[in-house]
């Protein structure tokens, strides 16, 4: 099963560097959002819940303290289905059984030059746009017009490296 972990800079790097690592919830194609996205294709499910999991990617972005890095970063995976536990909201969201290994990462997406302004605005925004700020979340709404990047697993180690 392809699974979808929101994720940063800092806490990549972090995982890249452990090798192995736990999250409770990634996003994946599941029964729920299947049923929501009912005329999808799987590749317009997979790109669903890659984005369902970059929103989650920029909730992080704004808990981070120290010198965040105003990209969203989202790592896909090939797990077996054992790994994966039960469907949570939102949509597409699944608790995580175990360990993943950075090692079996299949890809991963991130923000381009082009977003930075947008993650930085939205990120600063994030509580305001959560307590219901129309404004706010039009603001937050803007980072979803900018498409991830597509970067391969051996590309990984060498993106993480550029904005340090």
């Amino acid at each position: 099963m392809r699974i979808y972990v929101p994720s940063t800079f800092a806490l990549a790097t972090e995982w890249l560097a452990a090798g192995t690592f736990s999250v409770e919830r990634a996003y994946a194609v599941t029964e729920a959002l299947t049923e929501w996205y009912e005329q999808g294709e799987e590749e317009e499910l997979e790109y669903v819940a890659a984005s369902i999991a970059a929103k989650e990617s920029l909730f992080l972005i704004s808990r981070e303290s120290i010198d965040p890095t105003f990209r969203r970063v989202v790592l896909a995976f090939d797990v077996p289905e054992s790994l994966t536990g039960d469907e949570v909201e939102p949509r597409g969201g699944i608790t995580i059984n175990g360990e993943l290994n950075f090692a079996e990462l299949q890809s991963a997406l991130i923000d381009g030059d082009d977003a930075l302004a947008d993650v930085k605005s939205a990120a600063a925004l994030m509580d305001r746009s959560l307590a219901g700020d129309g404004e706010a979340q039009f603001v937050v709404s803007q980072v979803e017009g900018h498409e991830l990047l597509w970067f391969g697993p051996t590309e990984i180690e060498f993106v993480l490296q550029v904005d340090k």
